[in-house]
């Protein structure tokens, strides 16, 4: 294999590596592909690939030079960094550290409060903490099967939801991505309609005539129009 420099004008040099090819040999057969290496490729370890800074894989080493090996090639007793940074006199010390660190678990979010009830154009606030070792980690939220409120805004690890709708209902998730996994939770959200001025709110929501409420017949699914204390409520309401 032999390496050929062929002038161009807009470049200082450009490197063609290929198999017993002369350029200037007419007779070879022009189909033959020539791949070209670029100048900073030159002399590249065959088991190295040369990158972009801060571009290697979660498996790989990033040698001095810029260059990444795989991470099982890291500190086996054989050079494979061209300037030798993969075997460092600290490498087995720094190994141990870095596969300790990749033995701990991903960080556990967790939502405050799984149930939230608000009424009909009302305003609320999700919120999914972590521990405070993984705070550095950015928390995502989503809802189930459709995209978040329009008006909506994240506010660090906070989902703020205003002027909201019957149909802002349904499940919001909270998810965190770190090198070790993702975990995620979820706010199960209930948006209730709101009720008339001559209305009484049952706890399920529903809304029923006040002249309905504490007549000795439960019209609220959970009879809470009926508790034992509404006959009390009623008189300081003044119905």
């Amino acid at each position: 294999m032999r390496i050929i420099t062929v002038p161009n004008q807009n470049r200082s040099g450009l490197e063609q590596q290929f198999d017993g090819l002369d350029l200037q040999d007419k007779s070879q057969p022009s189909s033959v592909p020539i791949m070209y290496v670029p100048p900073h490729l030159r002399n590249r370890p065959y088991n190295s690939r040369a990158v972009e800074p801060a571009s290697c894989l979660i498996d790989e080493f990033r040698c001095n030079d810029g260059r990444c090996i795989y991470y099982t090639q890291y500190c086996d007793g054989i050079p494979h960094c061209s300037d030798g940074s993969d075997e460092e006199e600290t490498c087995l010390e720094k190994k141990n550290r870095i596969d300790n660190s990749r033995d701990r678990p991903a960080p556990i979010i967790r939502a405050v409060g799984r149930n939230r009830e608000v009424i009909e154009g009302g305003h609320t606030n999700l919120r999914c903490v972590l521990p405070r070792s993984s705070e550095q980690y950015t928390v995502k939220w989503s809802r189930n099967r459709s995209p978040l409120p329009h008006d909506s805004q994240i506010r660090g690890d906070v989902l703020s939801l205003r002027n909201l709708r019957l149909k802002d209902t349904g499940r919001y998730l909270c998810k965190v991505h770190s090198p070790y996994g993702s975990t995620y939770d979820y706010i199960d959200l209930r948006v209730l309609p709101s009720c008339l001025i001559d209305e009484f709110r049952c706890n399920d929501g529903r809304c029923i005539y006040y002249t309905q409420y504490c007549d000795g017949i439960p019209h609220c699914s959970d009879g809470s129009d009926e508790e034992e204390t509404c006959l009390e409520k009623k008189n300081r309401i003044g119905l």
